[in-house]
């Protein structure tokens, strides 16, 4: 599989694991999903930089930068949410514009 379409793949996905985490729902351990982020989170990070640098890359890298930013603002409304993710760390590549 193209690394772009991979890259953008986890992306999607990790907006899915975002969603179930922030909806409550875990599997029986209760961390399971908190732990995908966090995986997810990092299989991006080890991907997106070594991607060819074009209109399509850009896209996913915004995608990226948001889901980020949106991630940071609920570890910060509700502290325990995303506790185990490495949040410190983890910081949007591109500034975001209001």
């Amino acid at each position: 599989m193209d690394a772009t379409v991979q890259t953008q793949l986890f992306v999607e996905l990790l907006n899915h694991y975002v969603y179930f985490v922030e909806k409550g729902v875990s599997d029986s351990g209760g961390s399971g999903a908190v732990e995908g982020v966090g995986q997810i989170l990092s299989k991006i990070a080890e991907e997106l930089p070594n991607l060819e640098e074009n209109e399509e890359r850009s896209q996913i890298q915004k995608h990226y930068d948001n889901t980020v930013t949106h991630i940071r603002a609920m570890a910060l409304s509700t502290p325990n949410l995303y506790a185990g993710v490495d949040l410190d760390n983890l910081a949007p590549t591109t500034t975001i514009q209001a």
